[in-house]
């Protein structure tokens, strides 16, 4: 086996770390994945390694000898011969061929399991704590204050008083923390739907500001956290739906003004939160909509709280994370009141986050309330693009982008607005490429087809055989430009492989030319590019073995004629 060069060490670290990322040892798929690939390694399968640029190449003897392609920065994109769909065993044995050179395998497979070991050890924990508390609590009686201070207790001594300051742990022990509160729940379903909501709220509260308290970094927070966040909303708005469809006795009204005030703490950011922690914006705010809006719906409560908004806002300029997080619940609050000329104007002044927009959006158009929507669709027309230059990772630029043309196509639709359909396409492009190109071809507007095309330097050979056929048959002129794009493309890419490519194509633009009777025009043509290509030998091997340069009677004079 070839020795390493020690200048790769600190890119094999990243690597290790990166399969440590993307390997879960909670996932018996990937257990499996790591004992095969370790058991391979050590019974020295890995042969011909070497690093070259950034990348492993390495050949593994299994059943049939594979060969694999490790990618150091990135190694999801690792490549092997077998058929795995996704990383396999043998990419694993390479990798720990090469980081065994440095470091010690043995110690990342613990350090890869360690994660697992604590939280079996939290979950013991957690789930004996638990069990005491449920044994000293039992089940709650309709008391609000009582209520409130079983979940500050539960949460403090199953999540908060643990020693293990873990993403994995603290939500394996905040779901259990949970599944305590749901044990102590009252026994009849209406004050049972009451206790969940209120639950849910506190537990929100009390999750956000334990979070920030600890100082996860944002990559923590969006990867473990964000998902918890998401899921306690969406048991909220399930449980708002159950209390909307029942009769309230008036002895709930205590229960809910209660409510409304605890719910005020979800605008509240901890002293000296960091940035990384003010990611919670989005969730607190969402929440605090969503509860105003279909809980708090009396107009007299939601004015109170507008004014009490507006003098926290007034208080708080001097600390502007807090100051930015009340301007942002006040706002919600307007559109929540349908106050929507006071909400336009506070929009020139402050910079909203486009996500809230489209929120706004996409409850308007389930309520398929048109006229009240489309202002707020020009504002999230107008600033996709600059949001999309914000967002630093392509994943998170495409699923923005599908979000929007899929809310843009339901109002567009309906209100027949297909010019503001393809503004929005345009402006989200290049993510919207696909809806694009889908758009313009349905349309049938091939011109502004074959313009996308071009702009984006689509190779033929990537574009489907049928739709090249249906505008060839509209109109073979325009694919032109297409072809001659493509085939150049590759004919620049200098290898035998694109020469063959680009001289089946370059056939296809001769009988192109040969339709729209420009036959003079395709021996001028070639007869440039023969001369332009005279020192690429294989391209000229290829021409001739395809008679490419064989012109003839009547289409003009050739090369060798002259």
């Amino acid at each position: 086996m070839a020795y390493i060069d020690e200048s790769y060490e600190d890119d094999l670290k990243y690597c290790a770390n990166k399969w440590a990322e993307l390997l879960k040892p909670d996932f018996e798929k990937d257990i499996k994945l790591i004992q095969k690939g370790l058991f391979l390694f050590r019974q020295e399968q890995v042969y011909e390694l070497r690093l070259e640029n950034n990348f492993i190449f390495a050949s593994v003897q299994d059943v049939m000898p594979v060969k694999v392609k490790i990618n150091l920065n990135d190694p999801e994109m690792s490549e092997c011969s077998c058929p795995a769909d996704y990383y396999c065993r043998h990419q694993l044995a390479v990798f720990f061929a090469a980081y065994n050179q440095f470091n010690s395998v043995t110690n990342w497979v613990e350090e890869w399991r360690k994660p697992l070991k604590l939280k079996i050890i939290s979950t013991k924990v957690g789930l004996k704590k638990a069990k005491d508390l449920v044994k000293s609590v039992g089940v709650l009686k309709p008391d609000y204050d009582q209520w409130i201070e079983t979940f500050s207790q539960s949460f403090k001594t199953i999540v908060q008083e643990t020693k293990y300051k873990n993403p994995y742990t603290i939500i394996e022990l905040f779901n259990i923390y949970l599944r305590q509160i749901k044990a102590s729940a009252p026994p009849l379903q209406e004050v049972k739907n009451l206790y969940e909501l209120i639950s849910l709220v506190i537990s929100f509260n009390k999750l956000s500001k334990f979070i920030e308290q600890a100082h996860f970094s944002e990559e923590q927070i969006n990867l473990y956290f964000q998902p918890i966040f998401r899921n306690l909303i969406e048991l909220a708005e399930a449980a708002i739906q159950k209390l909307n469809v029942q009769y309230l006795p008036f002895s709930f009204d205590i229960f809910i003004k209660k409510l409304c005030t605890d719910t005020e703490k979800l605008l509240v950011i901890s002293p000296n939160t960091d940035t990384e922690a003010s990611i919670l914006q989005y969730h607190r705010t969402i929440f605090f909509s969503i509860l105003w809006e279909e809980l708090f719906s009396k107009k007299n409560w939601q004015d109170r709280e507008l004014v009490r908004l507006n003098k926290q806002i007034e208080m708080t300029k001097y600390y502007p994370i807090q100051h930015s997080m009340y301007i942002t619940g006040y706002i919600h609050l307007l559109f929540v009141a349908k106050k929507d000329k006071e909400l336009f104007e506070r929009l020139k002044y402050f910079d909203l986050p486009l996500p809230y927009i489209l929120n706004w959006v996409v409850s308007l158009l389930k309520k398929q309330q048109w006229n009240r929507v489309t202002p707020y669709i020009e504002i999230l027309v107008n600033r996709s693009g600059d949001y999309l230059n914000l967002l630093d990772q392509e994943d998170a630029c495409k699923e923005f982008s599908d979000f929007v043309i899929e809310q843009m196509n339901i109002y567009c639709t309906a209100c027949e607005r297909i010019d503001l359909f393809e503004k929005t396409l345009l402006h989200l492009l290049p993510y919207s490429f696909e809806a694009c190109e889908e758009f313009y071809y349905e349309r049938k507007d091939f011109d502004r087809w074959i313009e996308l095309m071009i702009y984006f330097r689509m190779n033929v050979s990537e574009i489907s055989p049928q739709q090249l056929k249906t505008v060839e048959k509209h109109d073979p002129l325009i694919l032109l430009s297409l072809y001659h794009q493509s085939t150049q493309s590759h004919i620049d890419m200098k290898n035998r492989e694109n020469y063959k490519e680009a001289v089946q194509q370059l056939k296809k633009l001769k009988s192109l030319y040969s339709k729209i009777g420009k036959k003079e025009e395709w021996t001028s043509f070639l007869y440039i590019l023969k001369k332009r290509t005279k020192r690429l030998r294989a391209f000229q091997e290829e021409c001739e073995k395809e008679k490419l340069y064989y012109i003839e009677k009547g289409e003009g004079v050739n090369d060798k004629g002259k």
